[in-house]
């Protein structure tokens, strides 16, 4: 598996210097380096701690549009803004998982970040 990623990654690299110009490039690194900038935070509703409420924060230069939300229970939304609420059925533990999409020097990135969330 390390074998097939490091070729990939070789392919990547090798098809950015040869192929894409200066703008395409800064953008690839732009939106790597973006992700660094970006996480998922929860919290559980005070009142119904089956309600969680989600942000997703961004702190980088870019603009984000709008957030496709995984809750990890077979529900998705996609919302405009970095907030989110919602209702699990049963208490448990879940993967959420919030697909934002950003612009950022005349492009779009979708950065993903993942988080564990137990329901009580």
């Amino acid at each position: 598996m390390k074998k097939i990623a490091t070729f990939i990654i070789l392919g990547v690299v090798f098809f950015m210097t040869n192929s894409c110009g200066k703008d395409v490039e800064e953008s690839i690194i732009d939106c790597l380096g973006e992700t660094a900038l970006a996480s998922v935070k929860y919290a559980a509703d005070p009142a119904n701690p089956k309600k969680i409420n989600f942000t997703y924060q961004y702190d980088g230069k870019g603009t984000l549009h709008s957030v496709k939300w995984t809750f990890g229970d077979g529900k998705t939304e996609t919302v405009n803004g970095n907030t989110v609420s919602h209702i699990y059925e049963t208490a448990g533990g879940y993967s959420a998982e919030g697909d934002a999409v950003v612009s950022i020097n005349k492009s779009q990135c979708t950065l993903i970040h993942k988080k564990g969330v137990t329901v009580e």
